[in-house]
């Protein structure tokens, strides 16, 4: 186990990592209340991303504190400290992948097959997640036409204009973290498909690219949309 200078500073590496999965994390202003169906699935896509990338950075901070010391034998709790932080970053990209690769299994083929349908499951998550994003910038679009439509026929100012699309602005944010995930979880597939399993894994590689493709799809229609709103 971890040599009793570095254990103690586990929980304060956690912490670090927890802040740094935290910090990219999409916060909304808008209640629940006042949003579409879709407006609340996509956020709760999201919140998905935010709970898998924080298993796989506490797992990336373990395993790389424990690596930390050990190369590091002068000082072990140094090593223990910039080992975590580096293994947590690195953790954070694909909290399935991070949980696979942790699990004991019995035989190569079994740990195979956990790895592909991990990334089965990746894949369909950012597919749907994909199909999300287009539907809500389809309906921010058609309610950004009304909007537009009834400015310029003075029913609203700029003011009332602007406060409505303040859901619209989270949405593209959310976009963009679900795009970045998707780009993350893409990469990791990739690298992952040259050992075992790895024509099946490439094959949901694929399928996540394109989910990050559709999502950068909708995010720029909706920023195209949302630049013609009064100042």
């Amino acid at each position: 186990m971890f040599p009793k200078s570095t254990a103690f500073r586990l929980p304060v590496i956690l912490v670090m990592i927890a802040s740094l999965g935290l910090s990219g994390c999409v916060t909304t202003s808008t209640a629940s209340e006042n949003l579409t169906p879709a407006q609340r699935e996509l956020r709760q896509q999201t919140e998905r991303f935010n709970e898998t990338v924080a298993v796989g950075a506490a797992a990336g901070a373990i395993l790389g504190c424990a690596l930390g010391a050990a190369l590091n034998r002068n000082n072990r709790a140094g090593g223990c400290a910039a080992g975590g932080v580096l293994g947590g970053v690195a953790g954070a990209g694909s909290g399935y992948y991070v949980a696979t690769r942790n699990q004991q299994f019995a035989t190569r083929e079994q740990a195979a097959q956990a790895r592909i349908d991990a990334a089965r499951k990746e894949a369909d998550d950012l597919s749907r997640t994909a199909e999300v994003a287009n539907r809500v910038a389809r309906e921010n679009k058609a309610q950004l036409d009304t909007l537009d439509e009834r400015y310029k026929r003075s029913q609203i100012t700029a003011e009332q204009y602007k406060a409505q699309t303040v859901a619209m602005r989270e949405d593209a944010q959310t976009m963009k973290r679900a795009s970045e995930e998707a780009g993350k979880a893409a990469n990791q597939m990739a690298a992952d498909s040259a050992g075992a399993g790895g024509g099946a894994i490439r094959d949901q590689a694929v399928r996540a690219a394109q989910a990050k493709r559709n999502i950068d799809t909708a995010v720029a229609e909706l920023e195209a949309a949302l630049s013609r709103v009064p100042s």
